[in-house]
This record gives C-alpha cells, sequence and structure tokens, in this order.
C-alpha cells in the first residue's frame, strides 16, 4: 500500500491592516489489486485502488478600520475514488452465456469453501468537488458588535458502480431429496 500527503502553508501580511492565507492538502492512496501481484484466484475477493483528494483553502482579511474588520474564504475539494477487482476470466471464457459489465471479472462462490470475485470490488469510481465562497462583515459601535455575512457553495457526485453488473454464480450442497 502507498499513501502519500503533501501539504502547503503560505501567509502573507500585505499591510498592517491586510493579510493573506493559502492552505492545501493533496492526499493519494494506492494499492495494488492483490491477484496481480501472486496471481492466486482465491485472492480475486479483495479490490485495489487509486484514490486522490486535494483540498484548497484561500482566504483574505481586512481591517479597514479599528472597529470594522472583512473576512473572505474560498474553499475546493476534489476527490476521486477508484476501486478496482481483479481481472482473470469472463464468464464466456470459461463456457457460460453471462455478461457482465466488468470484462475479465467473474463472481463464482461454493459457500464454505471458496469465492472468485466479488461483485462489490469488481468496479467502483466516484468524483466529488465541492466548493465555497464566504464573506463576513463585523463592526463594532460603542458595547455593541454587528455581524453579517454569507455563505454559498456548491457540491456535485458523480458515481459508477459496477456491484450488480458482473452478476454472480453459487453452487451449493443443498438437500435434493434423494
Amino acid at each position: 500500500r502507498h499513501d502519500k500527503q503533501a501539504i502547503t502553508r503560505l501567509d502573507f501580511q500585505h499591510t498592517n491592516n491586510h493579510s493573506l492565507f493559502f492552505r492545501y492538502m493533496g492526499t493519494l492512496h494506492d494499492q495494488e489489486v492483490p491477484f496481480e501481484a501472486n496471481q492466486n484466484l482465491l485472492s480475486t475477493t479483495s479490490a485495489g485502488f487509486s484514490d486522490r483528494h486535494h483540498s484548497i483553502v484561500t482566504g483574505n482579511t481586512w481591517v479597514l478600520n479599528s472597529s470594522t474588520v472583512n473576512s473572505a474564504r474560498f474553499a475546493y475539494n476534489r476527490l476521486t475514488v477508484n476501486k478496482m477487482g481483479a481481472r482473470f476470466f469472463d464468464p464466456e471464457d470459461v463456457g457460460i452465456a453471462q455478461w457482465t459489465s466488468v470484462p475479465g471479472h467473474f463472481v463464482l462462490s461454493v459457500p464454505g469453501h471458496f469465492s472468485l470475485g466479488s461483485g462489490p470490488t469488481a468496479k467502483r469510481e466516484m468524483g466529488q468537488n465541492q466548493i465555497q465562497f464566504s464573506n463576513d462583515l463585523s463592526i463594532t459601535r460603542g458595547a455593541h458588535q454587528f455581524g453579517v455575512g454569507g455563505v454559498i457553495g456548491r457540491s456535485d457526485v458523480v458515481s459508477l458502480a459496477h456491484s450488480g453488473g458482473v452478476g454472480g454464480l453459487s453452487f451449493s450442497a443443498m438437500n435434493t431429496g434423494n
């Protein structure tokens, strides 16, 4: 498994009354599909992954005068998830006329003995974007402080999972009545 993370921080004091900041964090998670490493069919129920996350935040704080402060912030997050299951053979490769949404992946189980492949680990992809902007104004008059501000944000998620698209067969030793 390979995990990596990068963090960056930048602060800038433009004047005594004006400061800016920037933050970045990037995270990478990678794991090879176990079957690709050992070629053991019994390891085909486990998945590998390649996940990425990037986060950026920036801000601006401005002291307009001794009683008024304005703060603006911007944030962006992006997450991509890519889970990959083992690729070994199709149902058609072993003479079964069955369609699969993930070529090279086949789900077969003999309860209490062994399993090949896995629907939930066959293939999954997800992308998520989030963006946010906020602004706050604080005003002090005498013993009173007034604050007004707002936040606007947007988030979108696109997800594709092949959990049911790979089908599957199960063979068991149920009593047939004979």
